[in-house]
């Protein structure tokens, strides 16, 4: 949680509560082992833990931590867990090893399941026709051609796009192309990213002009001027898109009445309202 937005990215979450995580995954930890030890009447110190279950190593046994989640009572209150009965580094079997991820081979032999291959039960496909522009809006949508296209549904204006429902995916996308939009004009309809780079080297150029400081640490035109030598150089990049690994997309089921809608989405911004689907 950021503020009041519910993101994640750059593995924020590991990162500023790495500890507060670890304390908490202990606290379950120790819950699962007092349930094994009360299930097989055995001091709890006699436990140990490996990979998903939890071993009895005097009698040869071992149980699973999902087998034990079907008896084991959640007390009132965790565990209290010290910071020093953490595991040590040296003894992480994972953090710090070169590890091959789990999901490669179903990514590169094709076996993988994502979120665009949902199938549910009367299912029908959506897709939107973007605004140019952002901010842009649809002042005269042309459906004509769209509706004509075989299993295409129905023509949506949104605020800032065209959607376009059909009964399969195809349909959809071919639907979305022949539509024919007029957008409502944006300052930015004239920007030329060729022109606007020059313009940003330009700015950046101007050393003179102090601009606002986001932080500012020690005098840095005081040490430039006491320099023997001083080097520039200019270095600049394409607009980059910051792309998924695949096409964007979300399934939907809404209920009988109406009035509600379970979605499933991938997103880094649960609390964002800035993406459309590009399924229902």
């Amino acid at each position: 949680m950021f503020g009041n937005m519910m993101v994640t990215y750059g593995s924020g979450s590991v990162r500023g509560y790495w500890d507060k995580i670890r304390l908490q995954a202990a606290a379950v930890r120790a819950v699962l082992m007092q349930a094994a030890a009360d299930q097989w009447q055995v001091p709890v110190g006699e436990l140990h833990t490996e990979p998903s279950m939890v071993v009895h190593a005097a009698s040869n046994r071992s149980i699973g931590y999902g087998e034990i989640a079907t008896f084991a009572q959640v007390p009132a209150t965790m565990p209290a867990i010290d910071k020093s009965a953490l595991k040590k580094m040296a003894d992480y079997r994972i953090l710090g090893k070169n590890t091959p991820r789990l999901d490669i081979p179903a990514k590169t032999n094709g076996s993988a399941q994502y979120a665009i291959d949902v199938q549910i039960p009367n299912m029908v496909y959506a897709t939107v026709l973007r605004t140019p522009v952002d901010l842009g809006k649809p002042e005269h949508v042309d459906d004509v051609a769209a509706l004509a296209v075989p299993g295409v549904l129905k023509v949506v204006p949104l605020p800032n796009s065209v959607g376009v429902v059909a009964e399969t995916i195809e349909a959809a996308f071919k639907g979305r192309d022949a539509l024919k939009v007029t957008w409502s004009s944006r300052p930015a309809d004239s920007f030329n990213s060729a022109d606007g780079l020059k313009a940003f080297l330009g700015r950046a150029a101007k050393l003179d002009d102090k601009g606002v400081s986001f932080v500012a640490t020690g005098d840095v035109d005081s040490t430039l001027a006491k320099a023997a030598k001083v080097m520039t150089a200019q270095f600049s990049s394409e607009y980059v898109y910051h792309a998924q690994m695949e096409p964007m997309n979300a399934t939907a089921t809404v209920s009988p009445a109406g009035d509600s809608a379970e979605i499933w989405i991938g997103t880094q911004g649960a609390s964002i309202n800035t993406a459309s689907p590009r399924r229902c």
